[in-house]
């Protein structure tokens, strides 16, 4: 299988943590990891695979070129900012009542 480009928004949450963890444990093929938070969040550092991500502002973040965006930022987030993610290319799966 080939390596996917894949985001998580919020990425420091229990349910953001859970979704990196799953993805090491099941060796899922990310290729590019992005991590997205909102203000309070940005410029954290992250562990993943023997590395660290930094945490970027999802308010003020490009995202093209992601191909899966993994949504666990509450309901308002995924409404605000779902939208953006799909138009730009990326399968959003949602972990919000959002839709």
């Amino acid at each position: 299988m080939r390596s996917l480009s894949v985001s998580i928004v919020g990425a420091t949450g229990a349910v953001g943590v859970e979704f990196l963890d799953l993805l090491a444990k099941r060796d899922f093929p990310v290729g590019r990891l992005r991590l997205f938070g909102s203000a309070r969040s940005a410029g954290t550092r992250v562990p993943w695979r023997g590395g660290e991500i930094e945490v970027e502002d999802l308010a003020h973040a490009r995202v093209d070129g992601i191909e899966l965006a993994l949504f666990s930022a509450g309901k308002s987030v995924s409404l605000e900012h779902a939208a953006r993610f799909a138009k730009a290319g990326a399968v959003v799966v949602d972990n919000s009542s959002a839709f």
